[in-house]
């Protein structure tokens, strides 16, 4: 997240493979209008609505049960201005991931 600098002020933030939250969290403390956290595994999803309750972001958050590779084919161009993604390490196709987000204009 320092990579990103200061302020997301008024940003729109995706963060998938969401786990605890702690990215999209951070994005929210650091401005952040909203974000949309996805997550599947059941444990990740649970401690993940634990966070969200605890720091009392519920009004600034969705948080979705899903498989974040299907999740994303069915976003429209734009729909979050910031895109975060921690995807578990040699599970998946990570690759397609990026090759997904690099073809959207």
């Amino acid at each position: 997240m320092s990579a990103l600098g200061g302020r997301l002020d008024g940003l729109t933030v995706l963060d998938l493979f969401a786990g605890s939250g702690a990215l999209g969290l951070e994005a929210l403390s650091r401005g952040a209008a909203h974000a949309t956290f996805v997550e599947i595994a059941r444990a990740g999803f649970k401690i993940l609505e634990g966070n969200v309750g605890l720091l009392e972001a519920g009004g600034q958050t969705t948080v979705v049960k899903a498989d974040a590779f299907k999740y994303v084919c069915r976003l429209e161009v734009g729909a979050f201005d910031l895109v975060l993604a921690d995807p578990p390490y040699g599970r998946g196709p990570a690759a397609a991931l990026l090759r997904h987000f690099s073809d959207v204009p």
